[in-house]
């Protein structure tokens, strides 16, 4: 489940994250095609133009998926050096006596 205010908390990662959904959705639709060209070969026809949709769709999911990977490398990196910005200055703030009145886990 997608944690909506970990999500508006960190705006500058939510154009990563859209792209790294535009991407998985191209290499669901390849992955559909890929398995309705395989169907086709194997049932009925032995066309070279299905082999060859069937090779695209090979090399379209990969270069997706590398994409998706990056985007979603991009959206952690941004978020993990927001919040640990965040959470430096808020443990800078309360000072080191902090352990005194709140748990470490209480504080993050």
């Amino acid at each position: 489940m997608i944690n909506k205010k970990l999500l508006f908390s960190v705006r500058e990662s939510i154009p990563f994250i859209k792209k790294n959904v535009l991407y998985q959705w191209i290499g669901l639709v390849c992955n559909v095609l890929l398995t309705a060209c395989l169907c086709w070969i194997i049932t009925r026809h032995r066309s070279i133009s299905l082999v060859g949709i069937l090779f695209i769709c090979l090399i379209l999911r990969y270069i997706v998926n590398q994409k998706a990977i990056e985007m979603s490398y991009e959206s952690s990196h941004i978020v993990k050096e927001t919040l640990r910005s965040r959470l430096y200055k808020k443990l800078s703030k309360i000072g080191n006596s902090y352990t005194n009145e709140w748990s470490t886990a209480e504080i993050v």
